[in-house]
C-alpha cells in the first residue's frame, strides 16, 4: 500500500535524500519518494505503519513528518493556486542562497528577468553571474537567505527576507516576484543599501586587515 505524508524542514536536495534514507530504514518500508517541491514523502510499504514510526526515524533532525493536510486538496482553485506560488517562491529564495543552480532554472523561466542593482535578461545571464559571485572570496558571502514574510495571490507574490552574511551581517531585502505558467517570469529586488553600504565597508575593512 502507499500513503502520502507532509514533510516539513526541507530546503535542498541534500535534506530530501536525508528524509529519503530514514523513512526507507523504517521496518516495513518497502520504497520511498521524496518531493522537496511539494514538502511530500510518498511511502510504499507490506503493510500499514503508524505514523509514529516515521517521526521515530527523523528524531534528532530537523524534519517533521505529519498527515496530510487535506485544506489545500479540498481548497478552492484561487487558494490552491496561491499554496503553490508560496511553495515555489520558497523554494527560489532557498536555493538562490545555497547555489542550487538546478534548482533555481527549475523555478524560472528561460527568458526570467530579474531586476535590482544590476538587470538580467534570461536565466542563464542570471545564474552564471551567480556562479561568478560564487567562484569569487570577495563576493561569496552569502549564508541563506531568512525568509520573514510572504504574501501571495495568483500571479504576484511579495517576500521580504534578511540575506546573512559569512561575517555575522544581515541585509533586510524585498523582492516582487510575477509568476507565470507555474513559474517565475520576473523578480525586482529592494535592499537596504544602509546596510549594504555597511556590508561592504565591513568587507573591505577584513580585505585590508589581511593583507
Amino acid at each position: 500500500m502507499k500513503q502520502t505524508f507532509k514533510v516539513s524542514g526541507m530546503t535542498c536536495n541534500g535534506c530530501a535524500e536525508i528524509v529519503h534514507d530514514r523513512l526507507l530504514g523504517v521496518a516495513g518500508v518497502k520504497d520511498v519518494t521524496v518531493s522537496l517541491q511539494n514538502e511530500q514523502a510518498d511511502i510504499e510499504t507490506e503493510q500499514p505503519i503508524s505514523i509514529d514510526a516515521y517521526q521515530a526515524a527523523l528524531k534528532g533532525t530537523i524534519y517533521s513528518i505529519s498527515e496530510v493536510n487535506n485544506a489545500l486538496t479540498n481548497a478552492t482553485p484561487e487558494n490552491a493556486t496561491t499554496e503553490q506560488n508560496k511553495l515555489l517562491i520558497t523554494n527560489y529564495i532557498t536555493a538562490v542562497a545555497q547555489k542550487d543552480y538546478e534548482q533555481i532554472r527549475n523555478c524560472v523561466k528561460n527568458d526570467f528577468k530579474f531586476y535590482g542593482m544590476i538587470n538580467y535578461q534570461s536565466a542563464d545571464q542570471f545564474i552564471q553571474m551567480l556562479k561568478e559571485h560564487a567562484s569569487n572570496p570577495a563576493t561569496d558571502i552569502v549564508l541563506k537567505n531568512d525568509i520573514k514574510a510572504l504574501f501571495a495571490n495568483d500571479n504576484e507574490v511579495y517576500v521580504i527576507y534578511d540575506l546573512l552574511t559569512k561575517n555575522n551581517m544581515s541585509v533586510p531585502c524585498m523582492e516582487s516576484i510575477k509568476i507565470s505558467d507555474s513559474k517565475i517570469a520576473s523578480t525586482e529586488i529592494k535592499i537596504d543599501m544602509h546596510r549594504m553600504q555597511q556590508l561592504i565597508q565591513s568587507l573591505r575593512k577584513e580585505k585590508t586587515q589581511l593583507q
